[in-house]
């Protein structure tokens, strides 16, 4: 699993998204900080961190093709934030 905050998975699980955070293809976002990802073989990532967000690249590759959904997940951990 993702280096990830407890916040985060108890996050997770009330959303009913338990499954994504052992899945082969995720993005997480906290605020304008990457927090974690992983891309199967096949997919590039360029991923820029800024001030106010975060700018992220995703190519396919020519010729490959996705066994299985990539999740994306751009959030706020605290009590009130900008996203």
């Amino acid at each position: 699993m993702a280096n990830l905050s407890k916040d985060f998975i108890k996050t997770a699980k009330i959303c009913g998204l338990e499954h994504v955070l052992h899945s082969k293809g995720y993005f997480y976002v906290e605020k304008n900080k990457v927090l974690s990802y992983k891309m199967p073989k096949g997919i590039k990532t360029e991923i820029a961190e800024m001030p106010t967000g975060i700018r992220v690249n995703v190519t396919v590759k020519n010729g490959e093709k996705i066994k299985e959904p990539l999740f994306f997940c751009f959030g706020l951990e605290g009590k009130s934030g900008e996203q």
